[in-house]
């Protein structure tokens, strides 16, 4: 008999999560087939979930599973028992984006059904049963989980309209102060399975505010995928990052803290604390920085650095996938910056080119349920003093950006402002607006600090 060892691939990642998941488990075991994955003691793992789910109603974890397995252990073959406790051993606490977990579960269950139905055609063509073949083929249907009906019947099943009105839909998986404008002015903007891009003009911050973000985002813990192409070198980006980790300046100067912040018929009244920095952080400061984090939340980032016009859209979803496989699944994605990724293959025009980039970054927040953070620069427009506010108009290349985006972020900024180190953030496009609530305003001023790479200290409506 031959035993096949799942090494680190979507079915063990797929595995995993019904050992330790609740969530992807309370939503699969209801009609999980006998044999839904290739291999047969991954099959046999799974069932003990699906039973310990139906008895207790929630995941097995480490230690019912031990248990499990040395009542099975005893009477199985010592090699393959052998072979399941190694996975078991190897199972790790680690948080699961029950999303991405489900769809990659029906995608192995299609993939297993399929293999099947084949198999069973092709042994019937080679034994002379046409018939037995065709009839095989003609009368299967992919499977589907309970939560992927090929349709929904709102009717007769109430829980879809609660489905559609979940409030866990709009979670965002970057939260600030509750009472705070730049807090209230997110909202619930910045949830799983969304794409939320930052617009402004050239030198207006837009890496500086997706950076912290994401900075933000990891610190909460989150895990973040970090795509730094062109611009910055891998050195020059960590070297920011650090700064806004470590906390003070990168060098000796004086900087200005703001305290407080007010605005009145577009002019900006801003006090703020002087201090001095005596030098500049040093290695062994950045390195305690980013330890302190390490012991917070540890691999939570992965930080990727690509020249311009290396990386497709592509080749950042085949990455994420490929990660996600290996049971690496981000939470958040920022890609600073769209523009900078490479044409597809197959497509000249940059309109066109644009438009497919932003389809296709929609796609992944998708497919891998994460939330798609990302910058686009604006038309020359936007450098006018006149144009106070970025809007629609002012998009650059492929105004497909509002089409497939769930929100777009203008980054407002005049040479005054920017000498005070403020700006203004309003929603050029917000998809689904109405459905969020507590949303007062759709304007506020935000300063922050560049010198120690804070961005978002301190926020006002407008």
């Amino acid at each position: 008999m031959q035993i096949e060892e799942v090494n680190g691939s979507d079915e063990r990642l797929a595995v995993t999560a019904l050992c330790l998941d609740t969530a992807t488990l309370a939503k699969v075991a209801p009609a999980l087939p006998e044999n839904p994955f290739p291999s047969k003691w991954s099959n046999r793992v799974a069932a003990w979930c699906v039973s310990h789910y139906q008895q207790f109603s929630e995941a097995p974890g480490p230690v019912a599973l031990t248990a499990i397995y040395a009542e099975w252990a005893s009477t199985a073959d010592e090699t393959i028992s052998q072979l399941v406790g190694k996975f078991l051993s190897s199972l790790s606490a680690i948080d699961m984006n029950t999303e991405y977990c489900v769809d990659l579960i029906e995608r192995l269950i299609r993939k297993t059904a399929t293999r099947s139905i084949v198999d069973k055609a092709m042994a019937a063509l080679s034994n002379g049963k046409l018939e037995e073949a065709v009839s095989a083929i003609q009368g299967w249907k992919p499977p589907k989980i309970a939560q992927d009906a090929e349709f929904v019947e709102p009717l007769d099943d109430i829980s879809v309209i609660e489905d559609a009105f979940e409030k866990a839909h709009y979670e965002p998986l970057i939260t600030f102060k509750a009472d705070s404008a730049i807090g209230r002015f997110f909202g619930p903007t910045l949830h799983r399975d969304a794409l939320v891009v930052f617009c402004g003009p050239d030198k207006s911050g837009k890496s500086s505010h997706l950076a912290s973000l994401c900075q933000r985002a990891m610190v909460q813990g989150k895990r973040v995928a970090y795509i730094n192409i062109g611009d910055l070198s891998q050195e020059q980006a960590l070297k920011r990052w650090t700064t806004a980790f470590v906390g003070r300046p990168a060098y000796r100067c004086k900087y200005n803290l703001p305290t407080e912040i007010e605005y009145k018929e577009k002019e900006f009244s801003l006090k703020y604390e002087t201090r001095l920095a005596e030098s500049g952080y040093s290695m062994d400061d950045a390195k305690l920085a980013w330890q302190r984090l390490s012991e917070l939340a540890p691999k939570r980032l992965r930080f990727v650095s690509r020249p311009a016009n290396t990386m497709t859209v592509e080749d950042l979803r085949d990455m994420l996938l490929g990660w996600a496989n290996q049971g690496w699944v981000a939470d958040v994605v920022g890609v600073d910056y769209a523009a900078l990724l490479a044409p597809s293959r197959g497509i000249k025009e940059r309109h066109e080119a644009l438009d497919h980039i932003w389809k296709s970054l929609r796609q992944i927040s998708q497919e891998l349920k994460v939330l798609m953070l990302t910058a686009s620069q604006t038309n020359a427009d936007a450098y006018n003093a006149a144009t106070y506010w970025i809007t629609k108009a002012n998009f650059s290349g492929s105004k497909g950006i509002w089409a497939h985006c769930n929100a777009a972020i203008g980054i407002n900024i005049t040479n005054t402002e920017r000498r005070q180190q403020v700006c203004r953030f309003n929603f050029i496009a917000q998809r689904e607006r109405e459905y969020m609530s507590d949303l007062p305003t759709e304007y506020i001023a935000v300063a922050g600090c560049p010198h120690i790479g804070r961005f978002h200290l301190l926020s006002e409506f407008i």
